[in-house]
């Protein structure tokens, strides 16, 4: 994407990328909390909390670098290791919210 007169660094892509992420994360952890409180957190559940984050930053770290391979901008470079997170954070929120 090509950073315009307003935003020469290209940031405000990456900006709402993280408050995407943000707000989905914090969805998610309300929705867990509610079951924990209900007791009805199931071990599967419980389980794909740990599981999740080392996948999810292993390929954001993996994405980056080959950001930075190819020689993008440095908000690219961020862009491309924070979108698996994302994409975990709002995947888990939507399949929390039902």
């Amino acid at each position: 994407m090509a950073a315009s007169l307003f935003d020469p660094l290209g940031l405000a892509p990456l900006m709402i990328l993280q408050q995407q992420t943000t707000l989905s994360a914090m969805e998610t952890v309300l929705q867990r909390s509610k079951l924990i409180a209900k007791g009805s957190l199931t071990a599967v559940e419980a389980t794909a909390m740990l599981v999740e984050k080392p996948v999810a930053f292993a390929e954001g770290t993996q994405d980056a670098a080959l950001a930075f391979a190819r020689g993008e901008s440095p908000s690219a470079i961020f862009q491309a290791g924070l979108r698996p997170v994302a994409r975990a954070t709002e995947r888990n929120a939507k399949r929390l919210r039902t």
